[in-house]
């Protein structure tokens, strides 16, 4: 009446990569980031493991019993999470929400999940000057003055997504 079970432990990894359009999709040619940290957390919130991304990008969690499991990608200086699930193949999208979470991920006995991808971009900074043209030669050169508290707005698709006044 003594019996034993054994069992395959199951393993999560994927990809973290350079989203260079900010489509949330990977797309032919944009590269994996090397050395991002990628952590695991069991269901109770526990850190299970901490790796990082390897020259390709390339993240794995392996020998892990079955259970719930939520993954966060780390991201370097000055990167983003780009858009959540973008696009029609999850194989090919970014599965970390705004903060850099997954959704929880579910694996089973021997179960390898290779679908939990991060993508990260660099935010784009746009600026500019709001300036009289006093010769009227459409250059801002020396002695144009500056005009503040002018609205400033960015559209795209015809949409106003960000404004800012001048200072």
């Amino acid at each position: 009446d003594v019996d034993f079970g054994y069992y395959p432990r199951a393993a999560i990894g994927s990809l973290v990569w350079e989203d260079v359009n900010g489509n949330g999709v990977q797309d032919v040619g944009e590269p994996g980031l090397t050395n991002v940290t990628v952590r695991l957390y069991d269901s109770g919130s526990n850190l299970v493991a901490t790796v990082q991304t390897d020259t390709n990008g390339v993240y794995a969690f392996t020998n892990l019993l079955p259970g719930t499991y939520y993954v966060q990608a780390v991201p370097p200086n000055g990167y983003t999470n780009t858009l959540v699930q973008a696009g029609e193949d999850p194989s090919l999208d970014s599965d970390m929400n705004a903060a850099g979470w997954s959704g929880p991920v579910t694996v089973i006995s021997g179960e390898t999940r290779k679908d939990i991808d991060s993508g990260l971009y660099l935010p784009a900074l746009l600026k500019g000057y709001v300036f009289k043209d006093s010769d009227g030669d459409l250059l801002r050169d020396t002695g144009d003055g500056t005009i503040t508290n002018t609205l400033v707005r960015l559209v795209v698709d015809g949409e106003v997504i960000a404004s800012t006044y001048t200072d």
